[in-house]
Parts: structure tokens; C-alpha cells; sequence
């Protein structure tokens, strides 16, 4: 049986991806597969010659699936807002 969890919140900085990777590594404690996904970020961080939002590093981090940052999260915005505000003045990134 597959199960699919899908976290929510109102606001940013609420806890959002803090509750999901502790979903996650209980998961994982159960000898389970687990995937984190974010769709949509804004906000990108470049360290280490990598391009990608706080929160998608973390989800993948917790994944015991390897997948690519572009399976992950599959829009990203430069600019760390509401991506509904972001898309008035930019596109988004499709990752490859």
C-alpha cells in the first residue's frame, strides 16, 4: 500500500519542512522508502557550485531515494518570496 503526506501551512517560516523531515526520518526508521518534494521554492542558495533552495538540500538530505534536485523541486525562484508575487515580476526556473 502506498501512502503519500502532503504538508501544509499558511505562512513562511512556520515549520512546514522541520515537520516533514522528522515525518520523513520516522519513515525511514521503519525501514520505508521516503522522497521529500518541494514543486515550487523561492529563495535559492549557491554554495558549493549547487543552485537550490534551503529546503529542497534538506528534503533531499532526508530522501533515502536518490533523485535529482530537478526531480525535487521542478520550479524555482531566485528571489526569496511568495512565489505567487514572484511570477508578477519573473519566470520561474524549470530545473532540467
Amino acid at each position: 500500500m502506498n501512502n503519500t503526506f502532503f504538508v501544509t501551512g499558511t505562512d513562511t517560516g512556520i515549520g512546514k519542512t522541520f515537520v516533514t523531515c522528522i515525518l520523513m526520518q520516522f519513515i525511514k526508521f521503519h525501514h520505508k522508502k521516503v522522497i521529500g518534494m518541494k514543486p515550487i521554492a523561492a529563495g535559492i542558495d549557491r554554495k558549493n557550485g549547487e543552485t537550490a533552495n534551503e529546503d529542497v538540500n534538506l528534503l533531499k538530505f532526508e530522501s533515502n531515494l536518490q533523485l535529482e534536485l530537478g526531480e525535487i523541486n521542478t520550479y524555482s525562484f531566485d528571489e526569496p518570496i511568495a512565489p505567487h508575487i514572484c511570477l508578477l515580476y519573473t519566470s520561474p526556473s524549470p530545473r532540467d
